[in-house]
């Protein structure tokens, strides 16, 4: 009893300590613990102080400063959520609520709790950087200038009252880029930089700046500091190689690599950029002989000792670019047998989602993505797949609320912008796609994917000047880039530029000399659009000697010839091609094409026959042959041809819509229907297929389910202005009660279709909705007269116009 009397005694005085006198206890220690610059064991502190008492709000908070400070943006947002619920004048949290919701592109949430905090500290510059942010972010999505230099020159202001204003500087050195003033945005970064020299979004826009000066030994001096500033950075080393190169310096980039590998280190990220290096810029088998070679040698190099599973994954990922799929499968199945869960087991797990994904077992995919994400919520490349397939099933709201926790947590990561302009382009959000896109560009340093990208969406757009800018910036740093070349190339011409556009080809034919495709490609489009005939049959002549060899380069030139009404330099041409590549059918599927466009159509569609027996994977052949057949004989024997298109090439996207639409025209809207479903569902971000299937759902099915899919669907098509687009998005919305929506969708389209009697049908129809009845009456009589003039009206279109007609007599 002596023994134990000491250890009641001590449980007795334990219990006099409430809950809250021991979270107290813990929160202190924290503190101390934050002095001594022991951060991770005052964030153990800091859970136990508030598992003790939750309401400790003093202990949530610094919880949640330290979570930022750790790289946990996400958790800390949800920490200064919970602060703000108990306690909803705390402008503290209300201010660091405001800045991670507008770092991570949420604008509603940043407004909200931006407004809020305004009300109790209205004079608070945090608060003023944040706002003048979101105000330049506006403007830059409507293109209001005005508005847009008042939030540069209010950046400005901030910044000279407070020179550690990142935000605010962040727009004012995005104003000096703008316009064109790249000395000025430098000075402006390298004073933020001197203040955080770790800052990426900085070290990133001052590469952007050095680019446009043009500096090579500027731009090579401060990347070599970014890989300093970011020894682990895998993104980081790419720029520096993409530079090597972008001058050309292949062999120093290479040399630069290896010299990387430590070999005493057991760090295995130098060896495995070195190795993806190989890949891309010297080939695949390249890499899988180095690799094969490492994993075969003994002993083992120390990081790959260290790391095998990851070197084996690797080599795996070589087997399958390869043409291996299954036996890579296999061995990273292998790999993974009886591995408990960890970070490097998730990184393979989700290489293996991705392979999987490949060989079209999407439900074997997801079931890994969803065992990762449940060991590491935070897994960024799980999270990026999990999206995707967000998206790819119209579940928008889970996808951006995923997007925005990883922007969180990863703000420069290029490829969750992306993701993002993919959910805003699925709910019609047309400005906020270009403005993702354009971020994702900012994010990945002009990097040719993403630049490219953007370039199209504002092509798409008619933004031809601005799609010319992007691509001109990422020439800048990845000048022998031949997507980039062959894009601005393009763009000059569709500018009527001809003087720029032959400066490319110059350019091209300098730095590129093997792109000859390329180059007559181009010189071929400038001379036909200039009507320069005789240039263009020079052009085929000086080319003969240096195209051959070059299947792309010898059709090129029959194209060209052609083009300048040389028949006889055609026929010469093919009849070498057929002599030099004899197992290749695109010469007589140019022929076939040419005796379509002279209006033979029996002799295209025996050679186009001859040439599906001998090659039935040829889908141009496919495609050409179900056309002329419609033409010469009729929508059962297109049928039937296109039919036998998808059976020979089943995977193929086009003759799949060449298929749907033979059905659509022998009136069976089910079975279109379904084939699109299948495509729909194979490629939801197919903007064709999900406005073939919207237009069918909501024009050849009366139930209200499919009327609400088919406006689920078309919200994408909102924001486009194809008037065919718009036509099917404003019908959608008509159906499915959305008045206003349709009357300007559908005002448009007719605009842009002013004789098609379809689209003012349903533009009539949407204007009685709203009421508006005697403009109803001249759009629906509009499209009783094109029917009447019309050999080929649909009957049951003429019904319903003569109904709707009726509805509105007087």
């Amino acid at each position: 009893m002596k023994l134990l009397l000491p250890v009641a005694l001590c449980l007795f005085l334990a219990a006099c300590d409430s809950a809250e006198d021991r979270a107290e206890a813990h929160y202190q220690t924290a503190i101390e613990r934050v002095a001594e610059g022991d951060a991770q064991g005052a964030l153990l502190d800091l859970r136990n102080a508030l598992k003790l008492d939750e309401t400790h709000l003093d202990a949530r908070r610094l919880y949640a400063e330290l979570l930022i400070e750790n790289g946990s943006v996400s958790a800390a947002y949800r920490e200064f959520r919970r602060v703000v619920e108990a306690a909803p004048h705390d402008v503290e949290a209300l201010r660091e609520l405001a800045g991670i919701a507008f770092d991570g592109n949420d604008t509603e949430a940043a407004e909200n709790y931006l407004e809020r905090a305004l009300g109790y500290a209205p004079d608070d510059l945090d608060l003023a950087a944040i706002a003048v942010g979101l105000a330049y972010r506006e403007a830059s999505r409507s293109g209001d200038d005005a508005p847009m230099q008042a939030a540069v020159q209010e950046a400005n202001r901030l910044i000279g009252l407070d020179s550690g204003l990142i935000r605010a500087r962040r727009v004012a050195v995005a104003g000096a880029i703008r316009n064109g003033d790249p000395e000025a945005a430098l000075a402006l970064i390298e004073a933020g930089l001197a203040i955080d020299p770790e800052d990426r979004g900085l070290q990133n826009t001052k590469l952007v700046a050095l680019n446009q000066i043009g500096n090579a030994e500027s731009i090579e001096a401060h990347v070599l500091n970014m890989v300093a500033v970011y020894p682990e950075d895998a993104r980081t080393q790419r720029l520096l190689v993409d530079w090597y190169l972008a001058e050309g310096r292949v062999d120093e980039a290479e040399a630069w690599l290896a010299g990387r590998i430590d070999p005493d280190s057991d760090d295995p990220l130098p060896r495995m950029i070195y190795l993806r290096f190989l890949s891309e810029v010297r080939s695949n088998e390249a890499m899988r002989t180095v690799l094969r070679d490492l994993l075969d040698s003994d002993p083992l190099a120390p990081d790959v000792a260290a790391n095998e599973d990851a070197f084996r994954a690797l080599l795996a990922g070589a087997d399958h670019l390869a043409g291996h799929t299954d036996d890579a499968i296999a061995a990273l199945e292998n790999l993974l047998d009886g591995k408990e869960p960890d970070i490097r087991v998730d990184r393979i797990k989700m290489q293996l989602a991705l392979l999987r994904r490949a060989a079209g077992d999407d439900d074997g995919a997801k079931t890994l993505v969803d065992e990762v994400l449940s060991h590491d919520p935070g897994q960024m490349q799980a999270i990026k797949l999990k999206v995707e397939y967000l998206i790819a099933s119209d579940r928008t709201d889970e996808a951006m609320l995923a997007l925005r926790s990883a922007l969180n947590d990863a703000p420069e990561d290029p490829e969750l912008f992306t993701l993002m302009s993919m959910v805003y382009a699925r709910e019609g959000k047309a400005t906020l796609v270009s403005d993702m896109l354009a971020r994702a560009v900012e994010a990945s340093v002009n990097a040719p994917t993403e630049s490219l990208r953007y370039a199209a969406n504002l092509i798409e757009k008619g933004n031809l000047r601005s799609a010319e800018k992007v691509i001109e910036q990422a020439l800048h740093r990845n000048p022998r880039d031949i997507a980039l070349n062959r894009a601005i190339g393009n763009i000059h011409i569709d500018l009527r530029d001809w003087p720029r556009a032959q400066a490319d080809i110059e350019r091209i034919r300098a730095l590129l000399p093997g792109q000859v495709a390329l180059t007559t490609e181009l010189q071929t489009r400038l001379f036909t659009a200039q009507e320069k005939s005789d240039e263009l049959v020079a052009l085929m002549n000086s080319l003969n000697a240096t195209a051959q060899g070059d299947l792309a380069a010898q059709m090129a030139l029959a194209r060209g010839y052609y083009a300048a009404g040389d028949m006889e330099q055609v026929y010469a041409k093919l009849n070498e091609v057929r002599a030099a590549f004899p197992d290749a059918p695109d010469p007589e599927v140019f022929i076939a094409m040419m005796q379509l466009d002279a209006g033979d159509s029996p002799s295209a569609i025996e050679r186009l026959q001859s040439v599906l027996e001998a090659y039935p994977e040829t889908e141009s052949a496919w495609i050409a042959l179900v056309a002329v057949v419609r033409e010469y004989e009729g929508a059962d024997a297109a049928k039937i041809v296109s039919n036998q298109a998808i059976l020979a090439i089943p995977e193929s996207r086009n003759l799949a819509i060449t298929h749907a639409r033979s059905l659509e025209e022998l009136a069976d809207y089910e079975g279109a229907i379904a084939l699109y479903q299948t495509l729909y569902e194979r490629d939801g971000g197919d903007v064709v297929v999900a406005n073939n299937l919207a237009s069918l759902l909501s024009m050849r099915r009366d139930d209200p389910e499919s009327h609400a899919q088919a406006y689920k669907i078309a919200q994408r098509l909102k924001g486009m202005s194809q008037p065919a687009f718009l036509d099917t998005f404003g019908w959608a919305a008509h159906l499915a009660g959305e008045t206003d929506e349709a009357v300007r969708a559908l005002a448009d389209a007719a605009e842009g279709l002013p004789d098609e009697a379809v689209v003012r049908y349903h533009y009539g129809e949407a204007l009685a909705a709203a009421q508006r009845l005697d403009e109803a009456r001249e759009e629906l009589s509009t499209a009783a007269d094109l029917l009447r003039n019309s050999p080929d009206a649909p009957p049951s279109l003429v019904r319903d116009v003569d109904a709707a007609l009726a509805k509105l007599a007087p």
